[in-house]
């Protein structure tokens, strides 16, 4: 006979001795009781000696931490100490750039259409005519246009920076000379005479 079949059946033996004299202590059963009923039993043993309980899984930090009442002052005042070093607070004004005619390309307070740059974008597609010649040819593109504006708020020296054709460029000055006034820029509180480039767009779709 095999020694793990014999240490099986042995094992087996002495289970069915054990519960069968824990039965007859018990009047749970008699000598005379078969061993179909007992069986079960021993499954059972052997099932949870197979597989054993998994350990509990770990506290979670609500089950270690409890909150409690408590009236000491968590929070206390930040101290900040002086340094040895001093601070100096230094106020740099805006340099002038000049573009070449005396004209000023940034400025404390730069010049602003009647309204903002909103007001400006509506009025430009508003007056916008584009030029049938451009639209039988197919043209479209942006018209890139520089003017100045005056320290009473009036446009001038309106010029070309980036054209398409003559005719959208042609448009395009059409349309800066209809502006309105602005609000002239200012350097040190006085009016000055700014350059301004905007783009003009048209197109066909």
């Amino acid at each position: 006979m095999n020694r793990v079949l014999f240490f099986k059946i042995l094992l087996d033996a002495e289970l069915k001795e054990e519960i069968t004299a824990l039965g007859l202590k018990y009047n749970l059963l008699t000598e005379f009781t078969p061993f179909v009923a007992i069986d079960p039993i021993i499954n059972s043993i052997r099932a949870q000696n197979r597989n054993p309980q998994s350990p509990p899984p770990p506290p979670t930090s609500s089950d270690i931490l409890s909150i409690v009442d408590c009236d000491v002052e968590l929070c206390e005042e930040l101290h900040i100490e002086d340094s040895e070093g001093d601070f100096e607070i230094v106020y740099m004004e805006v340099e002038e750039e000049e573009e070449g005619d005396g004209l000023l390309l940034i400025v404390e307070e730069m010049p602003e259409y009647p309204g903002g740059a909103e007001a400006l974008t509506e009025f430009i597609a508003n007056i916008l005519v584009y030029p049938p010649i451009a639209v039988e040819n197919g043209v479209s593109g942006i018209v890139y246009i520089s003017f100045a504006i005056d320290v009473d708020g009036s446009i001038t020296d309106i010029k070309i920076v980036r054209g398409v054709s003559s005719e959208l460029e042609a448009e395009a000055t059409r349309i800066i000379k209809a502006m309105p006034k602005w609000k002239p820029g200012k350097q040190r509180g006085k009016p000055v005479k700014v350059s301004y480039t905007i783009p003009v767009r048209f197109s066909l779709t």
